[in-house]
């Protein structure tokens, strides 16, 4: 994890890039591991105990098998989720922004956005502009936004990876992964599937706190019988990892002060900011969840 150094530089305003953002909310599960099974099949194939047919159909066909119809699955509860939030209105990345938006005037840094576009799941090139007049540009990449499966029960999870960059020298200042609402997610970041290898990014994750009775024991217990609680605990989610965000950049702020409702993330304490206007407040959800 590269850590934002309050004495490289000082921020006071910043320019937020538009937040790259997934094609889709997501539910994601726990695939069939048939790993072991095909390797087993392969090492008894090598060694002649059994034909190459035999192999595949106790170990490489049965994963094929399986990895088509979890794709199957997940494309069916993947499109239950979507429409669920069309239907809802939701808009992830506006609740995402406004909620960043507010935390950082909450601590006195000036924001202001600089629309971009990028590739897929990619960042924004940075170059250096001596005569910049922001102090850093800060960009942010939701890898995951939705619901994840942990213990049997679907929790709404976000996975956002944040970089920041000096304005003027282009130079990186920070590279932080964070994550909400995967309890389980202690491993390194290298494990998730939404964070590709980066020299840049250390052994760790910020798991930034949720709240544990935004459960919902079934997929359509939050895409047909409680859209609206599923839409609240979602939009928690996402103000509360821009919280956790905000708190990242205001450690090298001139005075850092901002606390997060829910207790320090990232080492940095502050208030809680106001809540963004056309969203509800995140701690206020808490309450309907």
């Amino acid at each position: 994890m590269l850590a934002l150094d309050a004495e490289q530089i000082q921020l006071n305003r910043v320019i937020l890039m538009s937040t790259g953002m997934p094609e889709r909310a997501t539910g994601e599960d726990m695939p069939i591991d048939m790993s072991v099974g095909n390797s087993t099949a392969q090492s008894m194939v090598n060694s002649g105990q059994v034909s190459p047919a035999a192999g595949a159909a106790g170990g490489i066909l049965g994963a094929l098998v399986v990895a088509a119809i979890d794709a199957g699955i997940d494309s069916n509860r993947n499109g239950k989720i979507e429409r669920m939030l069309t239907e809802q209105g939701f808009d992830a990345r506006a609740v995402f922004e406004e909620a960043l938006v507010s935390a950082l005037s909450a601590g006195r840094i000036e924001a202001s956005h600089k629309p971009v576009s990028r590739a897929k799941g990619t960042f924004v090139p940075v170059t250096a502009d001596p005569d910049a007049k922001h102090d850093a540009s800060v960009d942010v990449l939701i890898r995951q936004y939705g619901f994840t499966i942990d213990n049997m029960v679907w929790y709404p999870s976000v996975f956002a990876q944040v970089k920041i960059h000096d304005a003027k020298t282009g130079k990186l200042l920070m590279n932080d992964a964070l994550s909400y609402g995967r309890p389980g997610l202690q491993a390194p970041v290298q494990m998730s599937p939404y964070l590709p290898a980066d020299p840049n990014v250390g052994s760790t994750t910020i798991v930034v706190p949720y709240v544990l009775d935004s459960a919902f024991k079934t997929v359509d217990a939050y895409t047909q019988d409680e859209p609206e609680r599923a839409v609240a605990a979602l939009t928690h989610a996402l103000q509360r990892t821009a919280k956790a965000t905000a708190a990242l950049i205001l450690a090298a702020a001139p005075s850092s002060a901002i606390t997060i409702a829910d207790g320090p993330v990232g080492g940095v304490e502050a208030e809680t900011p106001a809540a963004p206007s056309g969203a509800p407040d995140a701690d206020a959800v808490t309450e309907t969840l």
